[in-house]
């Protein structure tokens, strides 16, 4: 029987001294274990993986601020690889910005645009999106695109 086990690196490894660690790492490499048994025999084995980034961020093209419950505001939508949006600015049709926001939490309350502008509706309209987006890998980027405000 083993006696001790020992994982390395740690990095990404819920604990490196026991049987089977739930494993998270943000990037491509080799795991290895070294294994003891009481006796003092050793052995050991390594395990390669490839890490695939999870860098989806996902936004409306259309959204209607009515307070019906049902598409009211405007956000960019991320998955667990999304760290933090560093930055959204939203502009109207003669380039003004409507909306910012800056170092939010990813899928933070706020990071959504009302439709309003100036503290006041906004016109229905088609309006356009920028985002600067940090992954929890550490990689960064942008993302743009434009949205459709129904009234």
């Amino acid at each position: 029987t083993i006696g001790t086990y020992r994982w390395s690196p740690a990095d990404g490894l819920s604990c490196s001294d026991c049987a089977e660690p739930f494993a998270q790492p943000l990037k491509s490499g080799t795991y290895t274990l070294i294994g003891s048994s009481a006796l003092g025999c050793v052995d050991s084995t390594s395990f390669v993986f490839e890490v695939i980034p999870r860098h989806n961020t996902y936004a409306p093209n259309a959204f209607s601020p009515n307070d019906d419950g049902e598409n009211d505001f405007f956000t960019l939508f991320c998955d667990r690889g999304v760290a933090r949006i560093a930055h959204l600015s939203i502009f109207d049709r003669w380039g003004n910005e409507v909306f910012r926001v800056q170092n939010a939490t990813a899928n933070g309350n706020e990071t959504r645009w009302d439709g309003s502008s100036r503290g006041k509706p906004a016109l229905q309209g088609i309006y356009v999106w920028r985002a600067d987006v940090e992954f929890v890998d550490g990689e960064t980027a942008s993302r743009s695109g434009s949205v459709l405000l129904l009234k």
